[in-house]
């Protein structure tokens, strides 16, 4: 009985920490407690090291540092998250906290597009598809080229 009490206990604090890090996700322009986003950030939660790097990219309660925001998207794009796939491709395309790289923003971009991040899915289909747009008739349709 006291194994299945301390059982339940642990998920309990598990989830609860889990939907404090989805918290973080959701608003980012709230006012959070800091020290909670950091340690969640320091733990490893891909969610939390994406909102923190958000923050150092705009500069929401901490100085703007393009090199910290690219770490900590880095590091939550490692973990297979879409929207730090999303913004690693940006940094190497447009040179965030980074020299500019386009084979490694055409390889972001293509990993977040694999996990069906829409902006991701667009701009590679615009800039790193095979097929190129040509022409647009008036109707709206578009002619493309191999």
């Amino acid at each position: 009985m006291y194994k299945k009490i301390l059982i339940i206990l642990m998920l309990l604090s598990m989830s609860s920490l889990y939907l404090q890090a989805r918290i973080y996700h959701l608003s980012i322009e709230k006012k959070i407690d800091k020290s909670s986003i950091f340690y969640f950030a320091k733990i490893g939660n891909p969610m939390a090291q994406y909102d923190l790097a958000w923050r150092y990219k705009k500069g929401i309660g901490v100085p703007v540092d393009l090199r910290k925001a690219f770490n900590l998207f880095h590091s939550s794009a490692l973990k297979n998250y879409a929207p730090a796939q999303y913004q690693l491709g940006l940094a190497f395309r447009h040179g965030l906290g980074v020299r500019q790289n386009q084979e490694l923003a055409k390889y972001w971009f293509r990993r977040a597009s694999k996990n069906r991040y829409i902006d991701a899915v667009n701009i590679f289909k615009k800039f790193y598809s095979k097929r190129k747009l040509i022409r647009q008739y008036p109707s709206g349709a578009f002619v493309a080229m191999k």
